[in-house]
């Protein structure tokens, strides 16, 4: 058997054997310490606890071992997910919360400098209107797109949280499911049915 395997959970630890056994346990994480013989054994140990737990840590370290690397891909794989599913359920409730706020009409407070009765944006809208002076320091937005273009033949995938190539296979697999709209109350379902096809 070669390489020498650390696992830490804040559960009980799984052995080679597919036991359970706690190695030990210092402020409320267990440490197990096993030998591993291949990449599949350790990608099968680390899967398995995904399993069992539910999910994965937010760090794992590692060294740069060979029968680590599959356990590297894996992690990578299941985050690559989550980041392309969560991300843009996350903004569509902060784009409802902008406009929530930049909407809403404030009370009316003679008391307050800042002007209210009125909502934020209609202020941003008007602001002579309210007693405010539009401060926007204009600039020549002639060269923004040629910058924009520079940055993205650079790095094209730069405002993503993952590729553009997983990206696209990720919206393969979405669409293949024939899932309506993508929710909250969804998310995790749909995570674990497309993990198989990625």
């Amino acid at each position: 058997m070669s390489g020498l395997m650390m696992v830490m959970t804040n559960q009980l630890l799984l052995s080679q054997s597919g036991e359970y056994e706690m190695f030990g346990v210092a402020n409320g994480l267990s440490y197990g310490l096993f030998q591993t013989g291949t990449r599949k054994a350790v990608a099968l140990l680390f899967l398995c606890l995904v399993q069992k737990f539910g999910g994965m840590p937010i760090q794992m370290s590692s060294d740069c071992g060979s029968e680590t690397s599959q356990v590297f891909a894996l992690a990578n794989a299941l985050s690559d997910l989550v980041q392309w599913l969560w991300p843009p359920l996350i903004q569509a409730e902060l784009n409802k919360l902008k406009d929530c706020f930049n909407n809403h009409v404030m009370r009316k407070d003679t008391n307050k400098k800042n002007p209210s009765g009125v909502a934020p944006n209609v202020v941003i809208a008007l602001p002579e209107k309210y007693g405010g002076e539009n401060c926007l320091q204009e600039v020549d937005t002639s060269i923004s797109p040629e910058l924009i273009e520079a940055i993205q033949e650079e790095e094209e995938d730069v405002l993503e949280f993952c590729t553009l190539e997983y990206s696209a296979k990720a919206q393969a697999a979405f669409d293949s499911l024939r899932i309506e709209a993508l929710t909250f109350l969804n998310v995790w379902s749909v995570f674990l049915t497309m993990l198989p096809l990625m």
